[in-house]
């Protein structure tokens, strides 16, 4: 709650159900970790894949984000730290 609890106010929330909206985010990113997905830009499920990432990112993402907000497509090729 420390961490990101800030980012559910005014949502209505009491703090049992935020603790419990957060904890169940976490699970949901734990198992796509699990299964081996990459959050890279331009990374694609498989290398026969004509689908990635960022076209399953655009259907999470319904608002306009600011260009400077996404990650470019030339990440592609370079280590994760």
């Amino acid at each position: 709650m420390e961490r990101y609890g800030d980012h559910l106010e005014g949502e209505g929330l009491s703090e049992d159900q935020a603790k419990e909206f957060l904890g169940a985010l976490w699970q949901v990113m734990v198992a796509f970790v699990d299964l081996g997905f990459s959050v890279r830009a331009g990374d694609k499920f498989n290398p026969k894949s004509d689908i990635g990432m960022d076209d399953v990112l655009q259907y999470l993402c319904l608002e306009d984000t600011a260009p400077e907000t996404v990650a470019s497509l030339k990440t592609d090729k370079q280590k994760e730290p």
